[in-house]
Order: C-alpha cells, then structure tokens, then sequence
C-alpha cells in the first residue's frame, strides 16, 4: 500500500514539472481535491473548511504538500 502511494505522488510530481503541462495538471489536482473534501463536508453535514482544519492537524497532510 506504502509503495502504491508513494508511487502515485511520485508520478504527479513528475508530471507537474513539465512547464505548461505541469501547471494545468496541478490547477486540476488542487480542484479535484478540494471537491472531495467539501463532499466530504457534505456528507456529515459540516463546511468544507471544517473538513480541512481537521485534515491539517495530521502531520502527513503537510508532508503531501
């Protein structure tokens, strides 16, 4: 598992350097993501910035930046 999402980051890191390309797929992972953390928000019926004040005590939301 540690190695699937290692793996993954790793790819979109990659993906991210290439000049324009890079910056267009990085604008669509922040969006995709913030979706899913206020559907998450949605889904307990709490705000989506709830959500990512409770994600950004973890210290392995900050590593992932």
């Amino acid at each position: 598992m540690f190695l699937s999402i290692f793996l993954h980051n790793l790819l979109v890191a990659t993906i991210e350097f290439v000049p324009v390309l890079g910056l267009l797929f990085f604008m669509i992972s922040a969006v995709e993501t913030s979706v899913v953390i206020a559907l998450e928000g949605s889904a307990y019926h709490v705000s989506g910035l709830v959500v990512f004040a409770s994600l950004s005590l973890y210290p392995h939301t900050w590593l992932e930046l």
